[in-house]
């Protein structure tokens, strides 16, 4: 009548065997379970089943509870044959793929599986505050694949992820997201085309809500294991960042990157060996802006990690004050950063030490400092 399972209740067990004389007797066994859903993640890592599913579940943690209604026919002469069949319902739950993932939370839904396949039809749940509705299936050789469709509504995304970027955004689009999961390498695509958001951004990233912007973010495995992993994100025209990653004790190592911006964007150059290289060439940078709001987003907290830097403009605007036709280099060495500037109002180099209080060399062969937005004095010789 009653019995337990690890931490889960087990309850209307009934085994039976419907014949005994026929010459391959079977023993059917049914039941149903209720208890923590982590304790029926645990289950299936502890049982048969994660080898038959790939260990699929093997990353996962959950909050609240669920209820198993189970089917077991057992071959008494070969037990290996076990068919097994069961309907997993669980609601209000918060699911986590993946510990660099964002949960899914008030998860609701049923999971149907057999001892070779799952299937879980149209689930709901939320994602960082955006609803989701998610189809889950089994394919051949034993990756799980789940599809996402929801929509991208900016007013929630801010009370979730309170940054000031989202204060220059407004509206709502839909979005699909596609997660594959095989041998513990986890891939994962998202895209959207951003009809129906507006974005007061400085160009290239400022649109109207009805004008597409096509949003792509994919994570792809570069092992088998998933220890190194590759994150690309391109948006239109304007954007396209390339992260290649190393995961040691937990935690994600940055090997090489690129961010390519503006038109830069449109041919991007290849990743470097290694470190973090920022490109991008556009009509109009404003660099107070972008620094303004990368402060009050994170605190004043550590920059990204670049290690190389190559821009193009033919106006940029540092502290209130233009520069123009201007092509600035820079790149790391060691602990000190070496910029050269060619520019209609200075050409030169500057080193910078930020070691200390920091410490500021430069070498200029022409430099005309203008008066906050007012138009460059003559360049004159120095």
């Amino acid at each position: 009548k009653t019995g337990q399972i690890l931490g889960t209740r087990v309850r209307e067990v009934l085994a039976e065997i419907p014949d005994l004389d026929t010459p391959t007797p079977e023993l059917k066994l049914s039941g149903k379970v209720d208890g923590p859903a982590s304790e029926f993640l645990r289950f299936i890592e502890l049982s048969p089943v994660a080898e038959r599913i790939d260990h699929f579940t093997a990353g996962m943690s959950a909050t609240g509870n669920g209820a198993l209604a189970l089917k077991l026919d057992m071959p008494l002469a070969h037990v290996v044959d076990t068919r097994i069949e069961g309907r997993f319902r669980f609601a209000g739950n918060r699911l986590t793929l993946a510990n660099d993932l964002p949960p899914l939370m008030e998860a609701q839904g049923e999971l149907m599986f057999t001892g070779d396949r799952l299937e879980v039809k149209k689930a709901r749940s939320r994602f960082v505050g955006l609803p989701l509705i998610v189809d889950v299936l089994t394919e051949p050789g034993g990756a799980i694949r789940a599809r996402a469709e929801g929509q991208l509504n900016i007013a929630a995304l801010r009370a979730q992820l309170p940054h000031p970027l989202f204060d220059h955004l407004s509206g709502t689009a839909p979005f699909a997201a596609q997660l594959t999961v095989k041998k513990k390498a986890l891939e994962l695509r998202v895209e959207s085309g951003l009809r129906g958001i507006a974005s007061s951004l400085p160009e290239p990233f400022n649109k109207s809500a009805s004008t597409a912007l096509p949003l792509a973010i994919e994570r792809l495995p570069l092992d088998a294991g998933g220890q190194r992993e590759r994150w690309s994100l391109t948006l239109g025209d304007a954007l396209r960042l390339q992260l290649q990653r190393r995961l040691s004790a937990g935690e994600a190592v940055l090997e090489r990157g690129l961010v390519a911006l503006g038109r830069r964007a449109l041919n991007p150059p290849a990743l470097p060996d290694k470190g973090l290289a920022l490109v991008g060439e556009f009509d109009r940078l404003d660099t107070d802006f972008w620094r303004r709001l990368f402060e009050e987003g994170h605190g004043g907290g550590t920059p990204p990690p670049v290690s190389r830097l190559e821009l193009r403009a033919n106006e940029l605007v540092l502290r209130q004050r233009s520069l123009h036709a201007i092509e600035l280099s820079g790149r790391q060495e060691g602990e000190r950063w070496r910029f050269d500037i060619d520019s209609r109002e200075a050409v030169g180099h500057i080193d910078w030490l930020p070691a200390g209080k920091g410490r500021l060399d430069g070498r200029f062969t022409l430099l005309a400092i203008p008066d906050g937005h007012e138009a460059a004095r003559d360049a004159t010789k120095v």
